[in-house]
């Protein structure tokens, strides 16, 4: 885990009912402030779909959420509990900096599977409620784990660039879901796993293409 022991580091999923960030509802959101050994901070919320939002079917199909429920949250909410997360990540990665003798300003980074995607829903949520997006303080250096998985499928080793997949390509236990919803603190905490995982030399440096897929 070397390249991020002085790092803070945001981990993101969100579970959508669809793909397009300006229409598509945004059902659970998960996030976990990690340093490169512990979890310092973690939230999750299921969220009530915003006016004007839709939920396609096909979408729920694979993440088991169909939303509104009871304890569902507005985004305005959800927007205020992912800036707190980045604004004690830039006061940690600044505490970072100071022990390690870094002068150059760093930011904390954004991690997840698919959080290109992520990251462009949570910018609509901003916009929908007229908040500033939490995440334009973070620059645009992400860490993505599915980039890793369709890695590995581009070399024949693994069929499929799914987090589910790539964890068990890796040897990583899933966590527990919630009944038959996809969990998002859950795949927040396992992209970190993953990714970690992949850069603790588990490939490299000892051989990516020397290891057949299971």
């Amino acid at each position: 885990m070397i390249p991020l022991l002085d790092r803070a580091v945001i981990c993101l999923d969100l579970e959508m009912g669809g793909i397009d960030p300006e229409r598509s509802a945004v059902l659970a959101v998960g996030v976990s402030l990690r340093s490169a050994r512990h979890e310092m901070l973690s939230d999750s919320w299921t969220v009530s779909p915003a006016k004007g939002t839709t939920i396609v079917e096909a979408a729920t199909a694979i993440n088991g959420w169909t939303g509104p429920g009871p304890g569902d949250v507005k985004e305005n909410r959800v927007i205020a509990g992912l800036t707190r997360h980045v604004d004690r990540a830039i006061h940690y990665q600044m505490y970072l900096d100071e022990i390690h003798g870094i002068a150059k300003k760093r930011k904390p980074l954004l991690l997840g599977h698919g959080v290109h995607m992520d990251r462009a829903f949570v910018a609509a949520m901003a916009r929908r409620c007229n908040l500033p997006n939490p995440f334009d303080q973070l620059g645009y250096r992400d860490l993505d784990s599915r980039q890793l998985a369709m890695m590995l499928v581009a070399y024949g080793m693994t069929s499929d660039g799914s987090l589910d997949t790539l964890c068990a390509h890796l040897g990583i236990h899933r966590g527990p879901e919630t009944g038959a919803h996809h969990n998002p603190l859950v795949d927040a905490r396992d992209a970190w796993d993953a990714y970690t995982t992949f850069l603790d030399g588990v490939y490299f440096p000892t051989g990516l293409l020397g290891r057949k897929a299971q």
